[in-house]
């Protein structure tokens, strides 16, 4: 009797054993998911807000910018906290979940530093510029305020390019396909602030200097026409002369750059430069930007502008109409002196294809874009409309390489260089750069009618090198009257005419490797091609010829390796097109 009740007994403490352990486990099992749902919901609450953040940052909403960086140090506090604990450090034990975890944990941590100490100067710097002390004056730009922008940037940019370089120290290669994606997709986001920032930064040392604020400058600013492609963002049309000093900027004199005549001014063409642009680079004023390298068209343009005994310049600016609409954005509808105003939603069509369509003689379409250049730099330089807007208008339209800007000062084009505003070509870096830079081959104004969107993607990493590929697709969207618009649209009959049908587009494609790198394939419609490679700036290039009737497609598709060691994030530049929007594409990088 007395063994029955010791085997009871001891059954008894081995259910209350297994009762207690199973309810620990169960506790911790608990635990556990609660600390990781807890943990990712932190972390998909702090992506919402960053990307509201970024949103409120773009459009000038500091107050709101605010807010939401305090929701997004909240959350990202939050899941530091958590995945600092001891439970989360005991699952992280575990051999399953181990890799996970602790890239999870970094990745936390990298985010909770960057709202804590990278985020503050820049939202602390946008509520400078939405203030009202940042408004330009009566022509004058208020130079303490600007100069105000480039100590809290140059804090942020610090603090995202320590998180960077964090972040490309993790190893990700034990980490599942969905949290690998997500934790790469915030490396790819922290790289590309780290390069606004940097470029944001330079432009806020420069902007003082550029301003006049050590002494007087003269800027040519250059209108360049999509309506007639150039590889640089359109034909170059109106010009107007500015000059700055202490902060005051004013106009001194307006022309086009049809004015600066044809013939040989001194610039001398490499091979490179004569094989795939022809003489005509140099030697023909409208062509100056034929080549996709903005110093190199700046210089050709000076050396025309110079050989006329115009005023020296100290720097260029390229602008595209596109730009100016999201100016205009901010700046609201404009007057323009003897004719109709424009706005955001009228300035492409009315001095890109109205005016061709109104009249055929080229002094009246000049004249026409001109006074619209004029009326737009009174209202931007006088303060009209929200000026938070108009500066967001204009990161948008350096974003998409609508807007570019060239120093004749070397210490200014020594900030300048690297950044995406300075449109260099054979600036080399980590990061792959593929081109597809777009040329109307003849007289007409048909290119306001050609939609693309290029896409790209990094397949795979082999030795320090990316297979990349490519993709462009072209539509001729020519309206069904076609036939009836007037030459100066057509181009039919005029001289250089090469589209044999009015109403047909003949458009040269310049198609750009990355430094180092090599074509391995290269199709049109399908069609396996073999075209000539020539080496420009340390990159090789390839031409193509397309023809289009109305409404016809054609898709280029080619894949390239990335030259040695150009291990980051790919960027496709495209010539930015008639319609607003980026035609480019950028793809996380495949090592």
């Amino acid at each position: 009797m007395h063994k029955v009740r010791t085997w009871f007994a001891e059954a008894d403490r081995r259910a209350r054993r297994r009762l207690v352990l199973g309810g620990l486990a169960a506790l911790v099992v608990v635990t556990a998911g609660w600390t990781l749902w807890s943990a990712a919901r932190d972390l998909s609450s702090a992506q919402n807000n960053a990307t509201i953040l970024r949103a409120q940052l773009v459009r000038g909403d500091a107050a709101g910018a605010q807010r939401s960086l305090a929701d997004l140090q909240d959350d990202a506090r939050g899941a530091r906290e958590r995945t600092r604990s001891g439970i989360w450090r005991l699952l992280s034990a575990i051999p399953a979940l181990g890799d996970d975890l602790r890239a999870t944990r970094d990745g936390a941590a990298v985010l909770d530093d960057i709202a804590e100490r990278g985020l503050p100067p820049l939202v602390d710097a946008a509520s400078v510029v939405s203030a009202d002390t940042f408004r330009p004056r009566d022509g004058r730009m208020p130079l303490a305020a600007a100069e105000s922008l480039a100590a809290p940037v140059e804090r942020s940019r610090r603090e995202f390019t320590a998180a960077a370089r964090r972040l490309d120290a993790l190893d990700l290669g034990g980490t599942i396909g969905p949290l690998r994606g997500r934790l790469e997709a915030f490396r790819s986001q922290v790289d590309e602030a780290v390069a606004t920032l940097d470029a944001t930064s330079r432009a806020a040392r420069l902007l003082p200097s550029m301003l006049g604020g050590e002494g007087p400058r003269t800027y040519l600013l250059v209108l360049q026409n999509n309506a007639e492609q150039r590889s640089g963002g359109g034909l170059p049309g109106a010009l107007t002369l500015v000059r700055t000093n202490d902060g005051r900027l004013r106009i001194d004199g307006q022309g086009d750059t049809a004015d600066l005549g044809r013939g040989d001014v001194g610039i001398r063409l490499n091979r490179a430069e004569r094989v795939l642009f022809g003489d005509v680079l140099a030697d023909v004023s409208v062509n100056a930007n034929l080549t996709p390298d903005v110093p190199r068209a700046a210089q050709i343009l000076r050396a025309r502008w110079e050989s006329l005994d115009r005023p020296r310049l100290d720097g260029m600016v390229f602008v595209d109409p596109v730009a100016v609409s999201y100016l205009l954005e901010g700046t609201g509808p404009v007057a323009v002196p003897g004719y109709a105003p424009v706005s955001a939603d009228t300035l492409v069509a009315s001095v890109e294809n109205t005016i061709y369509r109104t009249t055929q003689d080229r002094a009246a379409q000049s004249a026409y874009q001109q006074a619209v250049a004029a009326a737009v730099f009174d209202a931007f330089t006088g303060g009209q409309g929200d000026t938070a807007t108009v500066l967001s208008g204009l990161v948008r339209g350096v974003a998409e390489g609508r807007v570019r800007l060239h120093s004749f000062i070397d210490r200014d084009q020594r900030l300048l260089a690297g950044t995406r505003v300075a449109g260099e070509l054979g600036r080399a870096d980590a990061s792959p750069r593929l081109g597809v830079y777009v040329n109307d081959a003849g007289p007409s104004k048909l290119s306001y009618y050609l939609d693309y969107q290029g896409q790209v993607l990094a397949r795979s990493c082999t030795a320090g090198r990316q297979r990349i590929t490519s993709t462009v697709d072209f539509t001729a969207d020519t309206p069904a009257d076609i036939a009836a618009l007037p030459p100066s649209i057509t181009g039919a009959g005029l001289p250089d005419q090469r589209a044999p049908v009015a109403g047909d587009q003949v458009v040269v494609l310049y198609v750009a490797a990355p430094s180092g790198g090599d074509f391995t394939r290269v199709q049109l419609d399908g069609q396996r091609l073999t075209p000539q490679v020539v080496e420009l700036e340390g990159r090789p290039f390839l031409r193509l010829g397309l023809s289009f009737e109305p409404r016809q497609r054609h898709r280029l598709r080619f894949e390239v390796l990335s030259g040695q060691g150009q291990t980051g994030p790919v960027r496709l530049e495209v010539t930015p097109p008639a319609a607003e929007g980026d035609a480019g594409d950028v793809s996380v990088s495949a090592c």
